[in-house]
């Protein structure tokens, strides 16, 4: 921290140095008060002197620019806080937001980023980056300094956001203005720099595909470890396709065409980005980041390719059978069985032993397309987003796979001690390390698998269960059904008998009904309980998995401990001493480590206890689908008893009822100790308007409606006595010990005072009719009014969806 700088001023405390150049220092100061943190950049004390006209110049312009930026990937200009004003020296203070996760740099120095970021970081910087880069070149503004040192990170919420920083060297373009001045970091300057050629906004193009191809694969991608100078000599041969080079055991030049395959991309993406690259690392100026149009006419390409690219919708895919990633381009038209065919080129599984799963452990919905399982990668995920998980119909075994060693691994195996140069060892101890995350993430995602699985299988028993508990439900209605259905069966035949009133072949023809259906209902119980005891029992084998540790977690200590172990030697040798790294030395730290891995590897895949574990799976997922079939036919049988058992009990009403019509019932003679045998309270029956015309009909219920009513004789004892009159005068009794046999004449029934002889013929028949239709039918109403006179009044007879919302 510099002495001549005070530690506070007013309410603002200086923290610490974020960073310094050849003149600027830039350092954090924090609020007192609000904690406010704001990063405040400077001219060195006692350097005015030193600074030429033109750094002056480019002092001022970089405070000019920044002030008048406003982008959120290029960091913020803020006012400089009046209390701070007073640290101002004859240039002006550029005060900024404060970033506080530090530079790129900082990310790409750690060990497990050796070989590249994780998917889901190299989608979001590329695309932060190329935003500021565009918002600039929109700006008639070049950066020509864009490196990682100068890329931020900022927490936003829950994302990281990348920021450019340090405008220092930018300059401003119009349409005629041409700067020939050497600026710039040299490892990422674009090679007409080097020349003093003119230059455009092309030389950010190449500093974007530098930065690009170093957070993808972990190295800048043209000869690291040579000079500027050196490297230039050799690139500047590489055809338009190539997009990196690097130097062999040997001492050649090896160029490329693709991205070195120790990286965390997916191969799907690696495809694109390998093509983007090519345009980016273009050699000539003036093809660089431009292609032909359709008229044949140079136009920059750079930046909506790149969105295109970040806008495909990649599924990643992990294949337990063969144990390994895939990646695959879909769009909103891509059908699940093109994406099954795509599988079953790469890993050899026919389509019908596929079974594709969804983290969330449920299937594919084979009717939609095959975008339902895409998801768009997040921060949150430390490599692959797999979201499609394959697995064998009936197997959770994997086959003998043999480890993914890269080639400058495999050497290094072969002879441990044998010393190479120091650039050689590093880049093959960092594909070690490469290697160690990639069996780590395998396995991972290899026990995540399963638990996908399981989960699969939870579901499918929870569903079971559900649909278990649901048959036992409605067997139990139809056991009440059955039940209300018999009483009543008892009750009408044992009615029908007393009233002898049904012919026996009628009543039994009931009871071999109600014998059928009895005897259908004891069999399903007897498969219900069968099912249901079944059922218990996979749900029981179910939860013993879930209790199982492998479920839970398995130990993945080991492998995760050898990783450590092989990013600490990474970092080890990195750190060695400029002199020490001009000798050659051995590769046994890390074969070590690498060997160990290999080991475990093998035990873990082959552990006996894991395989016993997951064929209980298989067989609980195997006993659940065959107990599907039997629970929806139990459920299908019981729909058809319901069905049955309501129809047979509205048949039978049916058939009492037609028989108690007035039609049916014309000239019904009733036994004439009917009234004796049955000392009950008899109804009524009133005349509810005049007497009925000759040429009238009862039945029409115009004119004159007859009722059946309680007597309301406060006299009467035993016997109660039958009105029949009209309902607005007094009636005259007729004695119960009436025979029914007496002709109606000689019932002496009148209407006040008007003799019912002296009525048409008509109306003795209506007479006559209703009074037999009364003794026919009062002792079924005797018994049953108080069980019927609910669903009668609420018009829901032998309703039985209203008894089981009784139940």
């Amino acid at each position: 921290m510099a002495a001549d700088e005070p530690l506070e001023v007013e309410n603002w405390v200086r923290e610490r140095v974020l960073g310094s150049g050849g003149f600027g220092q830039v350092t954090l100061w924090r609020h007192r008060t609000n904690d406010e943190m704001i990063a405040l950049k400077k001219c060195r004390t006692g350097t005015d002197a030193l600074l030429t006209e033109k750094h002056k110049e480019r002092w001022s312009k970089e405070v000019e620019i920044m002030q008048r930026l406003n982008h959120r990937n290029v960091v913020k200009a803020i006012a400089v806080p009046p209390d701070l004003a007073v640290l101002r020296s004859k240039l002006p203070l550029m005060c900024m937001e404060f970033c506080s996760k530090g530079d790129l740099r900082q990310v790409l120095n750690r060990s497990e980023n050796c070989c590249g970021l994780c998917e889901a970081e190299v989608r979001s910087l590329i695309s932060d980056v190329k935003s500021a880069v565009q918002y600039l070149h929109s700006m008639k503004i070049t950066h020509r300094d864009l490196k990682p040192e100068n890329i931020v990170l900022q927490q936003e919420y829950d994302k990281i956001v990348y920021k450019l920083i340090d405008l220092g060297y930018a300059k401003e373009l119009d349409q005629s203005s041409i700067c020939t001045s050497f600026v710039g970091t040299l490892q990422y300057l674009a090679p007409e720099l080097f020349m003093s050629k003119s230059y455009n906004y092309s030389v950010d193009y190449w500093s974007l595909g530098l930065v690009s191809h170093e957070v993808i694969t972990g190295v800048r991608p043209f000869l690291p470890n040579m000079a500027p100078v050196s490297w230039m000599s050799h690139v500047k041969e590489k055809s338009s396709d190539d997009i990196c080079a690097y130097q062999a055991e040997d001492g050649s030049i090896v160029f490329s065409k693709e991205l070195f395959r120790q990286n965390h991309i997916s191969s799907c993406l690696k495809y694109y980005m390998e093509r983007w690259l090519t345009i980016l690392l273009e050699w000539d100026p003036a093809k660089r980041g431009r292609a032909l149009n359709k008229n044949k006419e140079k136009e920059i390409v750079v930046f909506d390719f790149i969105d295109d690219i970040l806008s495909k919708k990649i599924v990643n895919v992990f294949s337990v059978p063969t144990y390994q990633d895939l990646s695959y381009e879909i769009d909103d038209s891509t059908a699940v069985s093109t994406l099954q065919l795509w599988i079953q080129r790469d890993t050899g599984l026919a389509t019908e032993q596929q079974e594709l799963l969804l983290p969330s452990g449920q299937p594919f919905d084979m009717t939609k397309e095959a975008c339902q399982c895409w998801a768009p990668q997040t921060n949150n995920n430390q490599r692959m987003n797999t979201v499609v998980y394959v697995f064998r119909h009936g197997s959770l075994a994997i086959g003998q796979t043999m480890p993914s060693i890269p080639q400058t691994v495999g050497k290094m195996m072969e002879g441990p001690r044998n010393k190479v140069e120091y650039i050689h060892q590093k880049r093959a101890w960092a594909h070690a390390v490469f290697f160690l995350q990639q069996e780590v993430e395998l396995y991972q995602t290899f026990l995540e698998a399963h638990r996908v699985k399981m989960l699969h299988v939870i579901s499918n028993n929870s569903r079971l269960n559900e649909t278990a508990q649901a048959m036992v439900s409605q067997l139990q209605e139809v056991e009440a059904q059955l039940h209300l259905f018999l009483q009543s069966l008892d009750f009408d035949a044992s009615e029908a008998k007393k009233i002898d009133f049904f012919s026996e072949n009628v009543v039994h023809s009931w009871n071999r009904t109600s014998f059928a259906v009895c005897k259908k209902v004891t069999k399903l119980k007897d498969v219900v309980s069968h099912l249901k005891s079944k059922c218990d029992a996979v749900n029981k084998r179910t939860l013993d998995l879930q209790k199982n540790p492998y479920m839970k977690t398995r130990d993945n200590e080991i492998l995760a401990s050898l990783l450590d172990a092989g990013q600490k030697c990474y970092d080890n040798l990195r750190r060695r001493s400029k002199e020490s790294r001009q000798e050659r030395t051995d590769n046994i730290e890390m074969v070590k480590v690498v060997y160990s891995c290999l080991k475990h590897r093998d035990k873990l895949l082959n552990d006996g206890t894991f395989d016993t574990y997951l064929r209980q799976v298989i067989d609980v997922q195997a006993e659940i689908v065959q107990l599907w079939s039997p629970l929806q036919s139990s459920l299908q049988v019981i729909d058809k008893i319901q069905t049955e058992l309501i129809q047979t009990q509205l048949d039978r009403q049916r058939v009492i009822w037609m028989q108690v019509t007035p039609d049916q019932c014309n000239g019904y003679k009733a036994p004439t100790n009917l009234a004796k045998s049955h000392p009950v309270h008899h109804p009524a029956v009133t005349a509810a308007s005049q007497p009925v015309p000759a040429d009238r009909n009862i039945k029409n219920g115009e004119e004159k409606v007859w009722t059946l009513g309680p007597t309301s004789d406060p006299n009467a004892t035993e016997s109660k006595q039958l009105w029949l009159a009209p309902s607005f005068g007094q009636p005259t009794p007729a004695p119960n010990n009436q025979s029914l046999g007496d002709p109606v004449e000689h019932l002496g029934l009148s209407f006040s005072g008007c003799s019912i002889l002296d009525s048409q013929s008509d109306t003795s028949a209506m007479i006559s009719d209703n009074i037999a239709l009364r003794y026919a039918t009062q002792d079924l109403m005797n018994e049953s009014f108080h069980r019927y006179c609910k669903f009668l009044s609420e018009d829901q007879s032998l309703d039985w969806t209203f008894l089981e919302r009784q139940d």
